[in-house]
């Protein structure tokens, strides 16, 4: 007969589990009750929370070890006050994973490596690496500044990350003015660093004794940050220091100075010949260096404004002998020269509309049977246009890149006809202009205007001469590294033109309209003003007048017709615009910060001899309201224009 199984006893069983309890409690207490000055880390994976008296603690680490827990100040959670400071000594890698580190400093790496991979690791106690030893950041990919100054002669590793290095009072890395403050070594990999200098002692990289190497797809931005231009007596904007003894950037990285840096490397300056040199912004970027480094690129080769900026760069002979590059960044995307080009094709779509209204006074009523038409010494037209027009710019350069412009707004007429030979007309309108930069620059240009024509007419030929004046509220958004610029200006504008034509009837219920018009335009820019985020740099550009004018050719075919039991017109229309002047192509302006140099503004290719082919539809409601549709497209080298307007007319 087999033996009968008999369950463990169960005092036994308790026995077993109170022993290993205690054996984990032992254990973790050690690390959640850590009072001792100095502990020994012999290598592992420690989870459990750790807290540090008020005084300095030093963590010795024999062997690799990772702390994923959190370091407090206190045990007590709800006094969470001070910590200690932290002091990491032994050859081996100590790695600390947690967010919310309690450490007040002053904290050191003494030997060895230390590893954090999130900005509150190391609580808000400033570090020192000192000579021989490493402090790696890794995995930082939120972009949040790194709070703590950082100082030494060691080596500082960024990888994998995505941050920013900025202190706000006064230090970023190497801020202190000793050179015993500088790293030996700033290595980023596979990383986007930014380094902000602030405050007037900065220098955002290690001071002059760092060698600063950018390798393997990282991308090192230099800039500053913390104080508008021109406030408190400061001048120039390139006053914020970064300094490095050797910059080397490998062919697979970028380096981008943002408006106001100022680098000078004391050493070699070390570009492989596939690297990307670029600025962030619009302004004036200094750069400094000794010697370039053997089989280096000139950076005055690889510099390369980004799309919508144009680049002037000047040498100088720098501090010290050094080699200087003053490099002006100009931002293309938006500014007063567009304005104009925006403004312009405003008035010509107004007037092309003033114009079209002509033939609803000369072949709309001729649709109506002769019988039907009583003759009258004054005849009277109301009339209201509502436009819209779109406009698709093409790319013709980095500086002139591929935009979008929209206009829309209302047209409102009157005139007045003797014994239909003698028209005398007013109108007047609003209309609203904007203009988009592939993203990166948009202009708003708000138009107001009055005008008055008369219009003799002579059997089958007419003459139309008008005169109109009217002004213009205009803003400009420019976006840059720190923020956008935002600039307002006025446009007072004025002009006129005269417009020779014939109403021909060559075929029944057929007419024939060919006309020849000159136009001329005149601009004041006043009053012109920006506001910028701070760390960009302000544009000034002083009052200018421009004019233009263009010689039109079109005819205009029509037809009359019935349509649902009303008198209609159909026809379609077939143009020429030719340019006999335009406006200047450039435009002096200046840096507010840096006066002294000024740069050109460039209009682009706005203005070219353009095509158009149109259609419109006139309906006679009732013989004393008419209604009309008209579309309108437009050809020229670099842009498309659509072009639809929709009017009212009432008679009386």
């Amino acid at each position: 007969m087999p033996p009968i199984s008999r369950p463990l006893s169960t005092s036994f069983m308790r026995t077993l589990r109170t022993f290993v309890l205690c054996l984990l409690s032992s254990v973790l207490c050690a690390f959640h009750t850590l009072r001792a000055d100095t502990v020994v880390f012999t290598g592992g994976d420690y989870t459990g929370d750790i807290y540090l008296a008020d005084r300095t603690d030093t963590f010795v680490v024999d062997a690799d070890t990772t702390i994923s827990g959190r370091i407090t100040g206190t045990s007590d959670y709800r006094e969470i006050a001070t910590g200690g400071a932290f002091i990491k000594t032994g050859d081996g890698t100590l790695s600390i994973t947690g967010q919310r580190n309690w450490f007040l400093g002053p904290n050191a790496v003494s030997s060895g490596t230390l590893v954090v991979t999130h900005v509150g690791a190391l609580g808000t106690g400033n570090l020192v690496v000192n000579s021989g030893a490493t402090f790696v950041m890794r995995g930082i990919r939120d972009g949040m500044n790194f709070p703590q100054a950082i100082t030494g002669g060691g080596r500082v590793e960024i990888a994998d990350s995505d941050m920013t290095l900025n202190y706000r009072h006064g230090f970023v890395i190497g801020a202190l003015a000793s050179a015993n403050s500088d790293f030996s070594e700033l290595a980023v990999t596979r990383s986007r660093l930014y380094a902000l200098a602030s405050g007037t002692l900065s220098s955002g990289l290690g001071g002059a004794n760092v060698a600063v190497s950018i390798a393997d797809n990282s991308t090192l931005v230099l800039g500053r940050e913390g104080i508008t231009p021109g406030v408190s007596g400061l001048l120039a904007q390139t006053n914020y220091a970064i300094v490095a003894r050797i910059l080397a950037v490998d062919a697979t990285s970028t380096l981008m100075l943002n408006p106001g840096a100022n680098l000078t490397v004391t050493g070699t300056l070390a570009l492989d010949p596939d690297a990307t040199f670029t600025f962030g912004g619009a302004g004036l970027i200094r750069l400094e260096y000794a010697a370039l480094a053997p089989g280096s690129a000139s950076p005055d080769i690889l510099a390369a404004a980004p799309a919508g900026y144009s680049l002037d760069a000047t040498s100088v002979v720098g501090s010290s002998g050094r080699q200087r590059r003053d490099y002006l960044v100009i931002n293309q995307g938006a500014n007063p020269m567009h304005d104009i080009a925006m403004t312009t094709a405003a008035i010509d779509t107004i007037i092309d509309t003033v114009s079209g209204r002509l033939n609803e006074l000369f072949l709309l009523p001729a649709a109506d049977a002769p019988a039907q038409r009583r003759p009258r010494k004054w005849n009277n037209n109301a009339w209201l246009r509502g436009l819209f027009s779109s406009v698709d710019y093409e790319t013709g350069g980095d500086n002139r890149p591929g935009h979008n412009g929209r206009l829309s707004g209302l047209v409102l007429g009157l005139d007045s006809a003797y014994r239909q030979r003698v028209n005398l007309g007013l109108y007047g309108g609003i209309t609203e202009s904007n203009l988009d930069t592939a993203g990166a620059a948009s202009l708003l240009s708000k138009q107001r205007y009055f005008g008055v024509s008369v219009t003799p007419r002579f059997k089958h030929f007419y003459i139309t001469a008008d005169a109109f004046s009217g002004n213009a509220d205009s803003e400009s958004l420019r976006r840059e590294a720190n923020g956008s610029t935002i600039a307002h200006w006025s446009n007072h504008f004025s002009g006129g033109g005269l417009e020779v034509g014939a109403v021909l009837r060559p075929w029944k219920d057929g007419f024939l309209r060919p006309r020849v018009a000159v136009r001329y335009t005149s601009m004041d820019i006043s009053d012109y003003k920006e506001r910028a985020p701070i760390g960009a740099s302000q544009m000034v550009v002083e009052d200018f007048s421009d004019s233009l004018a263009h010689v039109n050719l079109a005819v205009d075919a029509a037809r009359r017709l019935t349509l649902f039991k009303r008198a209609a017109l159909a026809g379609v229309s077939l143009g020429l615009k030719r340019h006999v002047s335009e406006p200047r192509t450039t435009l002096a302006a200046a840096f507010r910060d840096y006066s002294e140099r000024g740069f050109t503004l460039e209009r682009g290719d706005y203005y070219e001899d353009t095509v158009s082919l149109g259609a419109s539809l006139g309906v006679a409601l009732t013989r004393r309201v008419h209604a009309g549709l008209s579309l309108g497209y437009e050809r020229g080298a670099h842009h498309d224009r659509m072009t639809a307007s929709l009017s009212v007319n009432c008679m009386w």
